[in-house]
């Protein structure tokens, strides 16, 4: 069996490019001569604000942090502006679908004239704060010049387009506006709907304002829809539920019947038929279809979702788009059924990295409202668990590594079976860090913003507050162990510097001298040397080498202060990684010097940095921005070894699971007349470091690895290896290369041992091993 020929496919199409892990425990200069590399498949979403569709081509405009733009019906987003903007609102100018309002969190109005490629910064002429946020835009349908902007200090109106803004009337000054809306048959009435004071109306484009709440029981005004064909009718959406007015706002009842969530934040109208109305609710979407007499949920996949935006295609009103905390779905069927389409869309800032110490191809990501999984090194990822209360952190259990901890706004998220459920345990608000005994794991503590420290002894079972020193109502933002004495803990705090307990948490007292009121958002021990301790701050990076009693400032070549992470190569500990608002800072000498270590990574703010417990060659970095990059050092003479088995279309690179041929799903098969087995070769080759190109004419494959040129030819039993004729089987002149289903197949003896490596087979598993270079 030694003997037998292994041979292999060629793919005519590139093939996707490898990610290679390297052997744990190998020793390289870490000099950052590598690139950050971002893997994001799988990880889009975010909370989506306003929704706005071009009515004659079908673009569709969506506010997240920025402004995002899909041509083909949502299937791809693309951020086209704005990305440092929360963008709250959407308008497009219906007589001329290049120019574009948006309405920001707190830089006011911009304006594109151009379909969104370029945006006017400058269209905040006559707003009394630079810092407006504005929550609202209507456009005039009759004079498009008019422009009316709700804000959190009353409406704005312009008259030319948006170069100069005068505030209307002063009974509204002052007020939050969250929703206007024009009568669609005459101009001069306007709706504004308030946060506090109910729903206001003008006759006299916005000249002058009067209440009308007669019967509405709320004060908070969400949305307001009028019928087109019937102007009289308006609902709105309140944090009291639906309100309908059949006399243009005179009066108003509750029409609630089956709206099971009445914190209506959006209301949608069929522009077909308007007795189909959409409710966005913090729980999902309902819908009527009797003029709003009577709702039922729609869409189980939304159910537990908070709806900011409804918005109804108006070519095609069964096509239905939801933006929801979490990303934008999409309705074909009226809301029956709601799929995710929020490929592109990355925001949800990523709070926490957490890798499997025993199976590094695990790797966990929360982000502010998800959490999501990868079972490949962060190659692709899916959605585990939807948190509505908000992510702080994410970690794996050392010992029983199918457990999984979530830090939430409201407590502790566990699952025993690697996030396909889970449990919640409210012990505290804000928990930002959950850290286990190094010596004994069923102890575990959880540091929390606003509670102080949380510890258990049973695993999480049961949970007590030890928060004697530093205070029951304590907000702890970072938290760490000593590797060698688990009784020795420290707690950093937002604005009162460290605290450190020597008796396992019972009681704390202050570290802080040269560290006093400093917001800490990070720490990190040297395992080799417990006595020094680095402290991530809001001025930068503070170094104990006394176990804390005294704290120096480190920060020589750290060109950005905001630092959110620090973290220690665990595997040589003068190396340190520093996540700040402008990127990674590396520093080889213990905190002493630091560099950028960006390449690859365009200077993205950092919230948390995560090293491979198997391969501290291996590197994570989540963005704020909702990005994941990763990050693995080169090796100039790595030892690779690649494993195959027939009928299986994945092979393993150093232990890492990888796709032969990606995307299509090819496995390697015997071919029967030669009892020959053949693969893909193209991402064998490639994760040698060589190169395959192909040669139509000639039907030829060229391969190229260090000094060695292989030609070989389509039904030809002959290969060239630097020029020199070779017979490709020498005992079986019949093997050649051939065309199945459009892949060359090669030999792979032939081509690996040309190459340097050794090519085993394991007749008990079935297996072919590759090793690079050949021992």
């Amino acid at each position: 069996m030694k003997n037998r020929i292994i041979s292999l496919t060629v793919a005519f199409v590139m093939f996707l490019s490898l990610t290679i892990a390297l052997p744990s425990g190998k020793t390289l200069s870490k000099n950052g001569s590598g690139k950050w590399v971002p893997i994001n498949n799988g990880l889009y979403g975010g909370d989506v604000l306003s929704i706005a569709i071009m009515a004659d081509n079908g673009a569709i405009y969506a506010g997240i942090d920025g402004v995002y733009k899909s041509d083909n019906g949502g299937i791809y987003w693309r951020r086209i502006g704005l990305s440092n903007e929360g963008v709250l609102s959407v308008a497009i100018n219906p007589k001329n679908p290049n120019v574009i309002y948006v309405g920001t969190d707190k830089d006011g109005i911009f304006e594109s004239t151009d379909g969104g490629a370029y945006w006017n910064d400058t269209e905040n002429n006559g707003l009394t704060n630079s810092y407006t946020t504005v929550y609202s835009i209507a456009i005039d349908f009759s004079n498009t010049q008019i422009v009316y902007a709700g804000t959190d200090e009353g409406i704005y109106k312009t008259t030319d387009g948006g170069a100069h803004w005068s505030i209307t009337e002063n009974s509204l000054s002052g007020r939050k506006i969250r929703s206007i809306a024009i009568d669609p048959l005459d101009s001069r009435i306007l709706y504004a709907g308030t946060e506090q004071n109910g729903i206001y109306k003008s006759i006299d484009k916005g000249i002058h304002w009067h209440s009308i709440n007669n019967g509405l029981t709320a004060e908070h005004i969400c949305s307001i829809v009028i019928n087109r064909s019937d102007p009289k009718t308006i609902y709105i959406g309140t944090f009291c539920g639906v309100f309908k007015s059949t006399d243009s706002g005179a009066i108003w009842h509750g029409e609630n019947s089956g709206l099971t969530n009445k914190n209506v934040n959006v209301i949608a109208m069929d522009p077909d038929n308007s007795d189909i109305i959409y409710a966005g609710t913090d729980k999902g979407i309902f819908k009527s279809a009797d003029g709003g007499a009577s709702w039922h949920s729609e869409g189980s996949a939304l159910s537990d979702l908070k709806t900011h935006c409804i918005t109804i295609d108006p070519k095609s009103t069964n096509i239905v788009y939801a933006g929801t905390e979490t990303g934008i779905f999409k309705s074909t069927d009226s809301g029956k059924s709601w799929n995710k389409t929020s490929n592109g869309i990355l925001y949800q800032p990523i709070q926490g990295i957490a890798i499997n110490p025993e199976n590094p191809q695990v790797v966990y990501a929360g982000t502010w409202r998800n959490v999501f999984k990868s079972n490949d090194c962060g190659l692709h990822w899916n959605l585990i668990k939807t948190v509505i209360c908000g992510v702080y952190c994410v970690t794996v259990d050392p010992v029983s590594t199918n457990i999984v901890y979530v830090g939430t706004q409201m407590g502790i998220l566990k699952s025993t079976d690697s996030g396909k459920s889970w449990k919640e345990e409210s012990i505290g608000e804000g928990v930002s860090n959950i850290a286990f005994d190094p010596v004994n794991p069923g102890t575990i503590y959880a540091s929390s913003y606003g509670s102080g420290i949380y510890k258990s002894t049973d695993s999480g079972k049961h949970w007590h507050q030890t928060s004697s020193g530093i205070g029951k109502t304590a907000n702890v933002w970072a938290f760490l162990i000593n590797p060698k004495n688990p009784n020795i803990i420290y707690a950093g705090t937002w604005g009162k510097g460290v605290f450190k307990s020597t008796d396992g948490g019972m009681h704390w007292y202050e570290a802080n001298n040269g560290i006093k009121r400093k917001f800490v958002t990070s720490l990190a021990i040297d395992s080799a040397n417990p006595n020094v301790i680095y402290a991530g701050t809001d001025s930068g990076i503070y170094k104990s080498t006394n176990a804390g009693a005294s704290w120096r400032k480190s920060n020589d070549g750290l060109t950005n202060k905001n630092v959110n992470t620090v973290t220690i190569d665990p595997s040589d500990t003068q190396i340190i990684y520093a996540g700040t608002n402008r990127g990674v800072f590396q520093s080889t000498d213990y905190g002493m010097h630091w560099h950028s270590f960006n390449n690859g990574l365009y200077g993205y703010a950092i919230n948390t940095v995560a090293i491979d417990p198997k391969d501290h060659n291996v590197i994570y970095a989540g963005t704020y921005g909702g990005m994941i990059f990763k990050y693995v050092y080169p090796d100039t003479n790595p030892l690779i070894k690649i494993t195959l088995q027939p009928n299986n279309p994945y092979m393993t690179v150093n232990g890492v699971k990888q796709e032969i041929d990606p995307g299509r799903g090819t496995k390697p098969v015997i071919i029967p007349k030669w009892s020959r087995t053949v693969v893909p070769i193209r991402a064998i080759v490639e994760a040698l470091g060589g190169t395959i190109s192909w040669d139509g004419k000639e039907r030829k494959v060229t391969i190229n690895f260090n000094d060695t040129v292989i030609n070989l030819w389509i039904d030809n039993p002959k290969a060239k290896v630097n020029g020199e004729t070779k017979w490709i089987d020498p005992n079986n002149h019949d093997v050649k290369p051939i065309i199945v289903n459009s892949r060359t197949m090669l030999p792979l003896r032939f081509v690996a041992e040309n190459l340097g490596c050794k090519v085993d087979w394991d007749n008990a598993t079935r297996t072919i091993t590759i090793t690079y270079p050949a021992p």
